[in-house]
């Protein structure tokens, strides 16, 4: 590590994005990988998502089975270990929640359309999920509905 560098996280691919937790236990990093399956476009790639945990100077790659390719991801707020909320690429947009603790899907949110980006409450009570068309919806994250949809 450098001089003044606190942290040095490896990540696989070209990091796209890299987001903490509330608490900084956290963070997950979002790296550009090569594309896995045949007949897909040449620019769309899956995202290589690693968690890695702090305090433990660890990483773990847990969706190396999954053939879903991720757009983004962001922590639940006030959980520790905390949720991670998790969109996928595709026509039909699709939110899963994972539970780091049980290190499985804890429920899936559905949306209409492909997906553009998300961000979750720093609560954790409510999630936006935003369209390619312009569309906008919010989330109650216990129940899984949409509460409001905007155009």
């Amino acid at each position: 590590m450098s001089e003044g560098c606190r942290l040095s996280v490896i990540v696989m691919g070209v990091l796209l994005e890299a987001n903490w937790n509330a608490s900084g236990d956290y963070i997950f990093s979002l790296a550009k990988g090569e594309p896995k399956a045949k007949g897909k476009p040449k620019d769309t790639v899956r995202g290589i998502l690693q968690l890695h945990n702090v305090k433990m100077c660890s990483s773990i790659l847990p969706w190396t089975k999954n053939k879903k390719y991720w757009l983004t991801a962001r922590f639940h707020g006030a959980k520790n270990p905390p949720y991670l909320y998790l969109a996928t690429m595709g026509k039909d947009g699709r939110v899963l929640v994972y539970d780091q603790g049980k290190k499985s899907v804890k429920k899936e949110l559905k949306v209409p359309g492909m997906l553009s980006c998300l961000q979750a409450h720093p609560g954790g009570s409510h999630v936006v999920v935003g369209t390619v068309e312009g569309e906008v919806y919010i989330f109650c994250t216990d129940s899984c509905d949409i509460i409001t949809k905007t155009s």
